[in-house]
């Protein structure tokens, strides 16, 4: 099946998520499993401050690809009612989907994401959808040690002098 507006959304699955998911799916049953997937992706939940959830993001890439295989593989065997044919099923269930990204969109054109990639993801964007409006500037001081590489040899040099000359007297607790 063809998802034409979700093609920016879809990213590759390997052997191991699918095998989680169906494991998922087996656990918690198909109904269960889509929509607890459609409350991951709701890019609208904000808990202790912190969004869970951007649509910019990879996980938001992965969410959606493991509904769609769950949608592709599992759905096949349920129907929404008793009465209607199996592909009504999927239809109901992307139908949800794209509500959800519709939303997601629509939530985040009054609440831009913000970017935290690194300078290969913010150029990536950059081409991609031009300046991002809420990109954050990090600080430009270094950590210690982090600009440079130090052998581990160097390393323990360094510990060994400033930790060399510390002694510990250790008594053994009194006896009543």
């Amino acid at each position: 099946m063809e998802y034409t507006e979700l093609r920016d959304y879809i990213t590759t699955l390997d052997d191991a998520d699918k095998q989680i998911i169906d494991n998922r799916v087996v656990e918690k049953g198909i109904e269960q499993y889509l929509n607890q997937q459609l409350i991951y992706l709701d890019c609208s939940r904000v808990i202790q401050g912190m969004r869970m959830m951007q649509t910019i993001g990879y996980p938001y890439q992965r969410e959606v690809s493991s509904y769609l295989y769950a949608v592709d593989n599992c759905v096949n065997f349920m129907t929404v009612e008793d009465n209607n044919p199996n592909n009504f099923a999927k239809d109901y269930w992307i139908s949800l989907l794209l509500n959800r990204h519709h939303k997601n969109l629509e939530y985040e054109k009054e609440n831009p994401p913000i970017w935290y990639g690194g300078k290969k993801a913010k150029d990536k964007w950059d081409k991609e959808h031009g300046k991002h409006p809420r990109r954050k500037k990090s600080s430009e001081g270094t950590i210690p040690g982090m600009g440079k590489e130090i052998s581990n040899k160097e390393r323990l040099k360094k510990l060994s002098a400033q930790f060399g000359n510390l002694t510990f007297k250790i008594k053994p607790p009194k006896k009543d």
